[in-house]
């Protein structure tokens, strides 16, 4: 289990209790499916990226954020996230 997988795995947790979904079966694609109107456009472009860089980092070697900046990044999106989700 790598930084990028803890991160990925920790957003789609909070999703998914956040948003009481029945299924853990989500991705980038369903993620902004969900969230197009419940997220301001840039906090979600924000989002896909961190996810997207998670994705990289999981499956290629060539990952372009460092491992010790992604979880930062992800804490930081996941307030905003949070915080227009309640808003």
């Amino acid at each position: 289990n790598n930084v990028f997988q803890t991160a990925n795995g920790a957003f789609y947790e909070y999703l998914q209790l956040k948003l009481d979904l029945p299924s853990s079966n989500l991705d980038v694609s369903k993620v902004q499916h969900l969230l197009k109107s419940k997220l301001n456009n840039q906090t979600l472009k924000d989002l896909i990226n961190i996810l997207n860089a998670c994705d990289e980092g999981i499956y290629s070697p060539d990952h372009k954020i460092e491992e010790s900046r992604i979880i930062v990044r992800m804490q930081d999106i996941m307030k905003i996230v949070n915080q227009e989700l309640d808003a």
